[in-house]
């Protein structure tokens, strides 16, 4: 992936190198030519200022000429003497160091030849001189004669000489102001000297502004040639940092092909094209996640439909097989007293018929008989005792119950000896001891049938399972209740099997005596109550069973 994004970015790289070079190139000429034009300016103007600073000098050097002349004009008209004419022109070349000649004409021919202001002349010696001339009017109208005041030509050159040279070859040249410098190999730059006929020319050479124009073509081309690399390297990264969230969606798309959903893709802010790439390839997620999840609901409600209806299932077969088992349970229950009374019945029938054929003597004794009908007794109450077990556990039972007043005022003692004296008579040999902590008319708002039934199969299983010697009725009272606690010596019940001991039809051995409703029964009965019937799991000696009933 490292390769294909590096191929991806400088082909994209080099493709905006390619677009935007033409632009590139183009604004490097412009600003090469800007730069030209610039540059040329640059030189002209810094000419023109020397060549005008140049021309300040010289306009000094003549303006001082000038001052000297104008400066003594006056003297010279107030005194217009030859004598004093020639002693003032002494004095203004002695008083001034610029002037090397001065000279008063009043010859009128003389005066016609000559010019007004300043002029060059050429002296007899070979010489050439600039003159200032002024006129001389002693009267105030006609002019009786000029002064005039020279400066050597050589003074001016050594200005010349002595002023900033833009470049090493340049040159200065004085020129006519009609005449000019042709040349095609140099720039010239001219200035009129004021008041004069002459103009000052500055020449530069073509190649003193070529050598500017070459390092201008130099730097161009190092612009060109790094302007190029600069853009190639902004192009590249700014083209790896724009394709960097396609890669983040590539890898994205390759863990939900791998089945990896959980990884969630960012939204992006961006509004271009990859960041509304971006935002479409999240919604796609988004809603693929919402399917995945959509089938995975279904295949965990599917499952789960699956398994609840294996466990009705089996809780259905669990429920036939149980079903099954205590039909056939108590079909055995009942069958057992039922085949016994039946038998007793014939012995009884058979002793009675040969009573009425004149048998002198019955075939039972008194003591058998006794036997038999105590047997007979037991079994009748023992059957009675499972039908009244099933009616209470059926639906009927349980609405007649649950609907069944609790209003009665039954007093504690009494019906706690009543359900001993019960039990006595179903077990004659049973020793029962009784304890009570509370006061003999004491009473309890309740269900008196009820609170009967759970005492006498407490009772009932005490004698029954225990050795019979052992049990102990004890009746207490808490802030809140009445506490019968019903406890015997014996083999008690096994801690396996305390789990189902108040579940219906819960039996320890499926071959013992009884349906295993007694004590689910009781238990309801206690919690119709209001109260609660509880196993004491700190009993080791036997069984002791407890039952709360509200004050």
């Amino acid at each position: 992936m490292n390769s294909l994004r590096r191929q991806l970015a400088a082909k994209l790289s080099i493709g905006i190198t390619l677009l935007t070079t033409p632009i590139f190139v183009v604004a490097l000429g412009i600003l090469f030519l800007y730069s030209h034009h610039l540059l040329y300016q640059d030189t002209a103007t810094h000419a023109n200022n020397i060549l005008q600073t140049t021309s300040q000098h010289l306009r000094s050097e003549l303006g001082l000429v000038e001052n000297a002349v104008n400066s003594n004009a006056w003297l010279m008209e107030e005194n217009f003497r030859p004598d004093s004419l020639q002693s003032i022109c002494h004095r203004l070349l002695r008083l001034n160091r610029t002037p090397v000649t001065c000279q008063v004409v009043t010859d009128s021919v003389e005066m016609s030849n000559i010019k007004l202001g300043f002029s060059v002349d050429t002296t007899a010696n070979g010489d050439t001189l600039f003159y200032y001339s002024r006129a001389l009017r002693p009267d105030g109208d006609a002019v009786k004669g000029i002064v005039t005041a020279g400066l050597p030509i050589k003074r001016l050159k050594t200005i010349i000489k002595q002023a900033e040279q833009p470049f090493p070859v340049c040159e200065f040249l004085l020129l006519e102001n009609d005449q000019t410098f042709d040349t095609e190999d140099a720039h010239v730059f001219y200035d009129e000297l004021p008041d004069t006929d002459w103009t000052l020319a500055l020449i530069c050479p073509d190649s003193e502004f070529e050598k500017s124009y070459r390092q201008l073509a130099h730097i161009a081309y190092f612009l060109f040639i790094g302007g190029l690399l600069l853009i190639l390297i902004i192009c590249y990264l700014l083209t790896r940092h724009t394709i960097k969230p396609l890669h983040k969606l590539l890898a994205h798309t390759k863990n939900i092909v791998s089945g990896k959903y959980a990884e969630v893709i960012p939204r992006s802010n961006h509004k271009d094209a990859i960041g509304r790439l971006q935002n479409s390839v999240v919604v796609m997620q988004q809603s693929l996640l919402e399917h995945v999840d959509s089938i995975r609901k279904t295949g965990e409600e599917t499952k789960k439909h699956n398994e609840e209806l294996a466990r009705a299932q089996m809780l259905a077969e669990e429920g036939v097989q149980k079903k099954a088992i205590f039909i056939q349970n108590v079909s055995h229950q009942m069958r057992t007293p039922l085949n016994i009374v039946m038998g007793f019945a014939d012995v009884l029938g058979e002793s009675l018929a040969a009573q009425q054929d004149g048998a002198s003597q019955s075939l039972l004794q008194d003591a058998e008989l006794a036997d038999i009908t105590e047997t007979m007794t037991y079994n009748a109450i023992h059957l009675r005792r499972m039908v009244q077990m099933l009616y209470d556990s059926s639906e009927y039972g349980t609405s007649q119950e649950l609907f069944s007043g609790k209003s009665e005022y039954v007093t504690i003692n009494n019906i706690a000896q009543e359900c001993i004296e019960y039990t006595r008579e179903r077990f004659p040999k049973t020793t029962i001891n009784f304890e009570s902590n509370i006061p003999p008319r004491a009473v309890v708002k309740t269900n008196h049938l009820y609170l009967m039934r759970t005492l006498r199969e407490l009772l009932f299983n005490a004698a029954k399972y225990s050795d019979g010697q052992h049990i102990m009725l004890r009746i207490s009272e808490t802030i809140s209740t009445i506490r019968f606690t019903v406890e015997d010596v014996g083999p008690g019940i096994p801690s396996d099997t305390l789990g189902m001991i108040f579940k219906p039809f819960g039996k320890v051995d499926d071959l013992s005596e009884g349906l295993g409703l007694g004590l689910p029964l009781a238990k309801r009965h206690a919690l119709s109550l209001g109260g609660d019937l509880t196993y004491d799991v700190d009993y080791h000696d036997g069984c002791r069973f407890i039952l709360e009933v509200p004050k």
